[in-house]
């Protein structure tokens, strides 16, 4: 086999930002469920754990429920189509993204119940890593006011951390 002048080069592979985006929130949808592969006790459930606290669904469910009635919330824009998944809202990105938005991960925080505020650190973890992969054109972060959506330009550049 013969070596070419890139041989040198390291080579980087992500995933589609759309559809990592849906993955993690189907990941957070799937937690808490039977899942319907066994193991020799039987069925295992999926669980998705930060610093104790366990990351589930019905947490979002929650969130919703307790604030659907209300005409002035502002906070965010949850419908019953983004928490209630059917086969057709399971794939859209629009849905995932209003699910794992900063607004949300407010939201969850200031719930103040149980399993929430890691549950908001994960929503907003997940919202500024599809800022970074998202950004369309050099002067988007300039323009939303948002640096995540700004262009790499350093190899130290602190969002690589």
């Amino acid at each position: 086999m013969r070596k070419s002048s890139s041989d040198h080069r390291v080579l980087y592979f992500l995933t589609d930002p759309h559809h990592l985006l849906k993955t993690l929130r189907n990941c957070v949808h799937n937690s808490g469920k039977l899942s319907k592969a066994k193991n020799s006790q039987g069925c295992t459930v999926r669980c998705m754990t930060k610093s104790g606290e366990r990351l589930e669904w019905s947490t979002i469910r929650r969130l919703y429920e307790t604030r659907k009635g209300n005409t002035a919330r502002t906070t965010y824009k949850l419908n019953q189509e983004d928490v209630n998944l059917t086969s057709y809202s399971i794939i859209s990105v629009a849905r995932a993204a209003r699910v794992l938005s900063r607004s949300v991960a407010i939201a969850l925080r200031n719930l103040k119940r149980e399993n929430s505020s890691e549950l908001g650190t994960y929503c907003e973890t997940c919202n500024d890593l599809f800022d970074m992969l998202n950004g369309n054109h050099v002067y988007h972060g300039n323009r939303t006011n948002n640096r995540f959506f700004n262009p790499y330009e350093d190899v130290n550049d602190s969002r690589f951390e």
